[in-house]
């Protein structure tokens, strides 16, 4: 019977070739929808998660500043606020409390921006800069790839010498290039545009475009890169820095840590030593919580367009209804007929059901093939990588299953629950 059934399916179906494969436009075009768009979210969900980590997914940034929901600091003028600060000694003890889940402490102060410019006959070739004070955690924390040379020495960071490490991009605009040629050589960069230090370029390290950003239409030979000294050199040229202190600092933990725990257990620690000032507060964040909360928010997003594309596949299955409704009109006699010759109402049934059914089922088949080309060719043109979602390929073909059963059993049981004598009477 169930083989009868569907022989009987095809040969209607085909029958009218032109109403069914307008029938299954709407479930075609649904199924499309559906599956090209989980394909281009996930495709952007996972972008954005791999350029948020390109920032330290192991990262806790941790930073310190007055507490304005204390009364008491609100009615201050910012600048009569007393200064606080991490201490060497707070520090150390963090380290060591925490030494198996921290592999690097990052610290960075922002010095100056500067354009250097070797020889002022030559104003074309120059090179525009950020002077950036690091400590030797910050290459690890911020994943720096060294092209040549090295990075600061101890004597360097403990003395605050006055040596650079500078981008390719720096190395291209004035060296051509040539990082042996840039190694050892000395530079004159003006300092918050007062005065002029020598710097003795030691390392060279690869400019991360995607992490670090160009702006629209920056021209590449204007783009300003990192300039970095020694945390102590950039210290040291500010003397008002120097009465803040350290204020702010990232952690760079080790391998299967979580993060997010580990942030709440050093901010309460950290917290727990500035007891004795309760003007000030201490906040912490991880990057992965900042990539985990993203991905909800794109998952959230991919969902709600889903659900308006899974629209279509209502309107189809209407359709099919309708279409179904239409057929079992125009087939009265033909009921009539088998039920005259003893066909049971469940034969009936069975037979416009599989109808049904089928004609959803080759419809979703020809929307999964076109929603993964259809996603493939958006993605491409996105600048995604594609990855087409399995589970939603297989959700959205047992839901055209599921369409056909639902929207063909009213039909279907209105043929079964005919009069055999008023089918036969139908013109």
């Amino acid at each position: 019977m169930f083989f009868e059934n569907i022989k009987l399916a095809v040969s209607s179906l085909f029958a009218n070739k032109l109403r069914t494969f307008l029938t299954m436009l709407g479930i075609i075009i649904g199924i499309t929808s559906v599956i090209a768009i989980k394909t281009v979210g996930n495709a952007m969900t996972d972008s954005v998660q791999e350029q948020m980590s390109a920032f330290g997914v192991n990262n806790v940034s941790i930073s310190m500043y007055p507490d304005f929901n204390n009364t008491e600091v609100s009615n201050m003028d910012y600048d009569s606020i007393p200064k606080e600060q991490f201490t060497q000694e707070m520090l150390q003890d963090m380290l060591k409390t925490y030494s198996s889940q921290i592999t690097a402490l990052s610290v960075e102060q922002f010095l100056s921006s500067s354009k250097v410019v070797p020889d002022p006959d030559v104003p074309e070739v120059y090179a525009n800069i950020d002077i950036d004070g690091v400590n030797s955690g910050y290459f690890t924390a911020e994943n720096i790839t060294m092209i040549d040379g090295k990075i600061f020495d101890k004597n360097a960071f403990e003395n605050g010498s006055f040596q650079a490490i500078v981008s390719d991009f720096f190395v291209n605009n004035l060296y051509g290039g040539d990082t042996k040629k840039a190694l050892g050589k000395q530079v004159d960069v003006t300092v918050n545009d007062e005065t002029t230090e020598t710097y003795t370029i030691v390392g060279v390290y690869r400019y991360d475009v995607s992490k670090m950003g160009i702006g629209e239409g920056t021209a590449t030979k204007d783009v300003s890169t990192n300039f970095f000294v020694p945390y102590k050199n950039a210290v040291d040229q500010q003397p008002e820095r120097q009465k803040l202190g350290i204020t702010n600092f990232t952690l760079v933990t080790s391998a299967g840590t979580d993060t997010m725990a580990f942030a709440d257990d050093v901010k309460q620690f950290l917290t727990d030593r500035l007891q004795e000032n309760t003007l000030y507060t201490v906040d912490a964040f991880s990057m992965q919580s900042m990539v985990e909360e993203s991905k909800k928010t794109m998952d959230s997003l991919t969902l709600a367009i889903t659900a308006i594309a899974a629209i279509a596949l209502l309107v189809g299955g209407i359709g099919v209804m309708n279409i179904m409704t239409v057929s079992i009109t125009e087939r009265t006699r033909e009921i009539g007929t088998r039920k005259a010759l003893g066909a049971q109402n469940s034969a009936i049934r069975g037979q416009f059901i599989t109808e049904a059914v089928i004609l959803c089922l080759v419809g979703g088949l020809f929307g999964m093939i076109d929603g993964i080309i259809v996603g493939y060719v958006a993605c491409h043109f996105m600048g995604y990588v594609a990855k087409v979602p399995l589970s939603s390929v297989l959700i959205a073909f047992g839901f055209s299953t599921a369409i056909g059963v639902f929207f063909g059993y009213y039909p279907a049981s209105k043929a079964a629950r005919m009069d055999p004598i008023e089918a036969l009477r139908y013109e």
